[in-house]
């Protein structure tokens, strides 16, 4: 006990407390590293350690220091009082309730509490942990997983839909239909195997990893993408059409972004295109400001498209569009992926559409000479 006493008078000069003074339990709970408030039986604060309020603000302290005054801190009273009768119809001596407080000096900022409640020698200890962070971990967990799910499922039903034509169709189709049918289920594969690496690039948008770009021959991933998708169009009837004018065929990006972006831009046009229309897949030279030259690529279909209204949302994460007609146009994870590694990559992109005349999106890139 004697060292405990000494240890406490090296404490910082701000303590309020002095070690003469502190009973046993609050010797113990003053050299604990985690928030801790003593409440005698009328839930009367008699005691809080250095660390209590470390991650709170002074108006949460006030609060408590003003016996509960307060919306915020009557709400935690709420579930120490719960908390107490509960302990006391049972024959535990402590309990623990999860609450959630909002730090009014922080723009409202949500913290999640997990508040302790035992009691001791006619004395309540009360512990506060904030596990703000791990909450926002595992939702952030959770949305990477997500994304990866929502990517992986396009290659998936791509080799599904080959597969299935493969395995009804194999005595009537060519010997080179046949071949050319593995060659883009073999390229799919390989592309699953890429994407989990992609995804989690996508996921360190804010951070500062490399940016350092290749040369894609732009014609090939676009040559590409009409293969895959030849037997989804003519099943639903859709024409994919391409119109490439370029000086050089050749941009500076991330190859395996590129082919995500266009498959994401291509699926959506392809799924909320209706029956016996058409799909244009464009890649010319433009001048931009200062006359400097960009690639600028085109996907334009004749679907629903997008009203005014809705134009500005359909980029954020799990938003839908769902019109008159019945149709719901996506879940805007696809195109919340798109925006990520546009904006990352700064690459310029533009949207024009009106509801019933169809979408276009654009994207500007820069061009290898």
């Amino acid at each position: 006990m004697i060292n405990q006493v000494r240890r406490i008078s090296f404490l910082k000069d701000s303590k309020i407390y002095k070690a003469t003074k502190l009973t046993s339990l609050e010797i113990i709970v003053h050299n604990l590293d985690e928030e801790f408030l003593i409440l005698n039986l009328n839930l009367k604060i008699v005691y809080r350690n250095d660390d209590f309020n470390s991650n709170l603000n002074k108006n949460f302290e006030n609060v408590f220091l003003n016996y509960f005054e307060y919306n915020s801190a009557a709400l935690i009273l709420f579930k120490i009082k719960n908390s107490l009768r509960e302990i006391q119809q049972s024959s535990y001596a402590s309990k623990t309730a999860i609450i959630f407080y909002t730090n009014y000096e922080k723009a409202y900022k949500q913290i999640l509490l997990i508040i302790s409640v035992l009691i001791k020698d006619e004395r309540i200890l009360i512990k506060i942990k904030d596990i703000t962070k791990k909450v926002c971990a595992t939702k952030r967990k959770a949305k990477l997983l997500n994304n990866i799910s929502h990517e992986l499922r396009t290659p998936l039903f791509n080799i599904q839909s080959f597969i299935e034509t493969l395995t009804r169709y194999i005595n009537k189709l060519e010997k080179q239909n046949i071949k050319e049918f593995l060659m883009i289920t073999k390229n799919e594969v390989l592309r699953l195997n890429k994407l989990v690496n992609t995804i989690l690039e996508i996921s360190k948008v804010q951070s500062n990893n490399s940016k350092l770009f290749d040369i894609v021959d732009i014609i090939r991933i676009i040559n590409q993408l009409l293969k895959i998708y030849s037997i989804r169009v003519k099943k639903k009837k859709i024409k994919l059409k391409r119109n490439i004018k370029l000086k050089t065929q050749y941009i500076l990006t991330k190859n395996q972004l590129i082919l995500q972006i266009l498959d994401n831009l291509l699926a959506n046009a392809f799924k909320f295109s209706l029956s016996n229309s058409q799909i244009i897949l464009r890649a010319y030279t433009i001048k931009g400001i200062n006359n400097i030259e960009k690639t600028r690529l085109e996907i334009g279909d004749l679907g629903i498209g997008i009203s005014k209204k809705y134009q500005l949302t359909i980029f954020k994460r799990f938003f839908r569009i769902e019109e008159e007609i019945k149709i719901v146009y996506g879940t805007g994870l696809g195109l919340n992926i798109v925006k990520k590694i546009l904006q990352k990559y700064k690459i310029d992109f533009y949207l024009s559409t009106s509801a019933n005349e169809g979408t276009i999106f654009l994207l500007d890139f820069k061009p290898v000479k």
